[in-house]
């Protein structure tokens, strides 16, 4: 028959583990908002997706992708808009896009233009430079440096522009 043991009653991710007394323990890796894309060990880095997988390491350092639960990212604690990416080492990043005083309307690659308002999306381009408008974070614009009234519109392109209306 089974001995002692422990129930991991949670609805996340979890893996089982001993205390040093034997003790069985339901650990929970931490949720991120960004996750690392790679192990690095031992002088070798390999591709994991840690928001799926998590990093182990044989008895000289090596490394290896594992599934089963997450692995290692970074917290994003901005009360803005931010985006992933990871370092060239697979560290993951965390992207907070600038904010303008008026936005671009369109995106415009390989002869094409589409319209794409950058206060709410941005411009994605594919392998051949075709763009696209992607929704998630705004895009690009310009800041009016203007101590004065302004108003934004777009040249015919998309880029956004500064309107200061004349004094009277």
């Amino acid at each position: 028959y089974r001995g002692n043991g422990t129930n991991c009653s949670h609805s996340d991710q979890f893996y089982c583990s001993n205390f040093e007394n034997g003790t069985a323990l339901c650990n929970v890796p931490p949720q991120y908002d960004c996750y690392d894309s790679g192990c690095y060990g031992n002088g070798t880095s390999i591709t994991c997706d840690q928001s799926t997988s998590h990093c182990s390491f044989n008895e000289t350092g090596y490394p290896s992708c594992e599934p089963g639960y997450r692995g290692n990212g970074t917290n994003c604690s901005h009360s803005d808009q931010f985006y992933c990416s990871n370092m060239d080492n697979g560290t993951a990043l965390c992207n907070v896009p600038p904010q303008y005083d008026c936005y671009d309307s369109g995106c415009y690659g390989n002869g094409t233009f589409v319209t794409c308002d950058q206060s709410t999306s941005h411009c994605s381009f594919n392998e051949t430079g075709y763009p696209s408008c992607e929704p998630g974070y705004r895009g690009n614009g310009t800041n009016c440096s203007h101590s004065d009234q302004f108003y934004c519109s777009n040249f015919e392109n998309g880029t956004a522009l500064c309107n200061v209306p004349p004094q009277y």
